[in-house]
């Protein structure tokens, strides 16, 4: 999944956030990968933009759901 920032000086830090579990907290940039993913990365996700300027920003929430063989 790739959260988008249309406008922010200066450019934000962006993570995420797994909503089912808070300690969860993906580093990853824009992208966001789960590779090797098993049933317990299923859940709702959120990007967080902080650019230390202003507030924080969340988007809407993502839900991924992993497909067993």
């Amino acid at each position: 999944m790739t959260c988008i920032v249309e406008e922010s000086n200066p450019f934000p830090n962006i993570s995420w956030i797994k909503l089912d579990d808070p300690k969860k907290v993906f580093p990853s940039g824009a992208n966001l990968n789960l590779n090797d993913a098993a049933p317990g990365d299923e859940g709702k996700y959120r990007c967080i933009a902080e650019n230390g300027v202003g507030g924080q920003i969340v988007s809407r929430t993502a839900r991924v759901e992993v497909q067993r063989k």
